[in-house]
């Protein structure tokens, strides 16, 4: 099977999905592309939800057969990217995907998910379903990684930014640049890149105080959702409401949200409002979003409902057994921690 053959396979069984599900979501990344990498492999990428990335690449297998290797491309850690990966893998290994492991992940903190699929010229429903299943699972992950992994630096938050993210320093090098870079006077910063390091390092005081000392580069309305977390991960629960508030959050949800912002609601339980997270969460349904019942469950429990909150518990944990960060957060929760 040749090139040509192979930009045929990504145009009929995988682009006719992508262009339904592709979305706009930033000005320097093609809804979807089909280009080709440097050996000449043809590759088909897409922006999809809230600005996540699909990658695939098919390799001919014989003349009737293409191998298609699907990624999901998860987003960027600056550290510990290891047991990142390791969570992120027990919690998808009763599902078809895994990490990719490899030197993007491990040199460059890059992690990705995916699939491989040997597909026919006629295996569009195949490919069409499984690429649901994996867009699925990564709109499940962007609220997983604000609600546990709060760090994660989504792609577009990496594109558009003063320097290029490859031309940054890495490792303990990385911290240093960020701690001189704060010594300077603000003028002389790059305010929305040492942003995202700080951010990525967990350096959440300092995002705090990006946002404050650069309103108009790093404006309410782009990175007030951040702010709202940065406020959370401090322990400033109250901070963390206003924020959401002057961010006009409504029933939980910042505007063109798909769903309720899980650190306006971990705010609101923290300081003794479980009672409207409740009203506001609402009773359980399908199409809702499985961080809702965790949630329930710690309003639940901290309500004093604890039969309910083990119920709200068990049904979220049926979805996702392998979430090992819920599970111990629960643990400690109910007073179990060994």
């Amino acid at each position: 099977m040749n090139m040509g053959s192979l930009h045929e396979v990504l145009e009929n069984l995988v682009r006719p999905f992508m262009d339904e599900a592709a979305v706009d979501a930033h000005e320097d990344f093609e809804p979807v592309s089909i280009h080709e990498k440097e050996e000449g492999q043809p590759v088909l990428e897409a922006m999809i939800g809230q600005g996540f990335i699909i990658r695939v690449e098919p390799y001919a297998i014989d003349g009737e057969r293409t191998m298609l290797r699907v990624f999901y491309l998860a987003g960027h850690f600056l550290g510990n990217v290891a047991l990142h990966a390791a969570v992120i893998g027990h919690l998808i290994e009763n599902r078809a995907f895994q990490v990719r492991y490899g030197d993007g992940l491990f040199e460059d903190g890059q992690m990705s998910l995916g699939f491989d699929l040997v597909v026919r010229a006629d295996d569009e429903a195949m490919v069409r379903m499984r690429l649901m299943d994996l867009v699925r699972l990564a709109m499940n992950l962007e609220w997983y990684y604000p609600m546990w992994m709060p760090m994660r630096l989504s792609w577009p938050s990496l594109i558009g930014n003063e320097v290029d993210w490859g031309d940054l320093p890495k490792g303990e090098e990385l911290e240093n640049f960020l701690e001189t870079a704060m010594v300077a006077p603000p003028i002389e910063r790059t305010p929305r890149i040492l942003l995202r390091v700080a951010q990525g390092l967990g350096e959440w005081k300092t995002v705090l105080r990006l946002l404050r000392e650069h309103p108009e580069e790093l404006t309410m309305e782009e990175f007030g959702p951040l702010k709202m977390l940065a406020h959370r991960e401090c322990g400033q629960w109250l901070k963390a409401i206003r924020t959401a508030e002057e961010c006009e959050i409504e029933d939980g949800s910042f505007p063109d949200a798909p769903w309720m912002s899980p650190s306006y609601l971990h705010a609101l339980i923290a300081v003794g409002e479980e009672i409207e997270a409740l009203r506001l969460l609402g009773p359980s349904c399908d199409e809702e979003p499985p961080f809702y019942d965790w949630l329930r469950g710690f309003a639940l429990h901290k309500a004093g409902d604890k039969k309910r909150a083990l119920e709200a518990f068990e049904t979220y944990f049926q979805y996702w057994p392998g979430d090992m960060i819920a599970l111990a957060s629960t643990k400690e929760l109910l007073g179990e921690e060994e």
